[in-house]
């Protein structure tokens, strides 16, 4: 069995052993992958998935699908004739307001923002009514960050990726391709640490590399490799403080990283290198390039990704994402929000 079924053998059994059902949100419900992954996960006892629409999309979308939705519950948010849905949108709207009121916002603009789906499935998680929130089918990844960062974040937020790389027979886990466009040391650091958890979380013992375009001072000392560097004491002193062993290790290039017949030709005497699973990203450039690069010019597979620093869990699903990594996603973030401690 490879290590890609492994993974998502084992997620599907926590999933489905988890004492707590939750309930997830997912923000585009017309768009067929997501109501495919809708329905694996209801038929399959995981979750219970309450569906937003504008304008009854969901049921043609369903129609064409061979799709039951009465498996759901759907909710059209611009239905002005369902007392039921007005007096939702009144409780979110009003919530929404005192929410952001510190902020600027006024009674009339969280009215109209409720109105956007992806405000109105981050306030239905903020007033306890979901679990759990699933979007970005369809519409850009900043529309429901947005939301998901004025509303529910706890502490500092990164993307972990997690692919598989058939070749090596290997998982890898990967931070940031989503969020953070030029992080500071201090937030590379954290990075570095939530993705040891993510790895952690996955049963997976973590090796953490800190990527660069050099492998221990090859590139020379420059304000991009300093930074790096200091990311590497960031992060360690950031594990300490938190009681956690972190192996971490830098500044690599990529192959110095994950392929130890390069790391022994570029770093011989560094023991980390070469076996490293939890990928670090200078900034969002770097990161987004090659996850989008990844699926395109290489075998490797993208199979989900974890939000840390959110009060619950949000998963950004993509707009060319296949439907066997939405189904994925809906897995885990289901097993997140099963396990949320918040």
């Amino acid at each position: 069995m490879s290590k890609k079924d492994e993974l998502l053998g084992e997620v599907l059994k926590r999933a489905k052993k988890s004492k707590k059902k939750p309930t997830l949100v997912l923000c585009e419900g017309w768009d067929d992958r997501g109501l495919r992954a809708a329905e694996f996960v209801v038929k399959e006892g995981i979750a219970n998935i309450i569906i937003l629409d504008i304008g009854n999309k969901v049921s043609g979308t369903g129609k064409k699908q061979g799709i039951n939705t009465s498996l759901f519950e759907v909710i059209d948010i611009k239905d002005t004739k369902n007392p039921r849905t007005t007096r939702l949108k009144e409780e979110l709207a009003e919530a929404l307001f005192k929410a952001r009121e510190k902020k600027g916002m006024n009674k009339e603009a969280a009215k109209i923002l409720i109105e956007d789906e992806n405000y109105f499935g981050c306030m239905m998680a903020l007033t306890g009514k979901v679990d759990g929130v699933l979007g970005s089918l369809m519409r850009p990844t900043g529309d429901l960050m947005k939301p998901a960062l004025q509303l529910l974040k706890k502490s500092f937020v990164n993307e972990v990726s997690v692919a598989y790389d058939p070749r090596k027979d290997r998982i890898l886990f990967m931070s940031d391709g989503s969020l953070n466009i030029s992080p500071t040391p201090e937030q590379l650091g954290e990075m570095a640490v939530n993705t040891a958890e993510v790895a952690k979380m996955f049963d997976y013992e973590p090796k953490v590399g800190m990527l660069s375009f050099s492998t221990k001072g090859s590139g020379g000392d420059t304000p991009e490799t300093f930074a790096v560097r200091e990311a590497i004491k960031k992060a360690e002193e950031l594990a300490e403080t938190q009681n956690q062993t972190l192996e971490i290790g830098g500044e690599y290039q990529f192959d110095a990283a994950v392929n130890p017949d390069a790391a022994k030709r570029k770093c011989p005497d560094d023991k980390l290198a070469g076996q490293i699973n939890c990928v670090i990203f200078p900034n969002l450039t770097a990161a987004n390039i090659f996850v989008h690069g990844m699926g395109q010019f290489s075998d490797m597979e993208f199979l989900f990704t974890v939000m840390c620093g959110m009060l619950k869990p949000v998963t950004i699903l993509g707009r060319s994402m296949p439907y066997e990594s939405v189904k994925s996603m809906f897995i885990v973030t289901a097993v997140e929000a099963s396990e949320n401690k918040n």
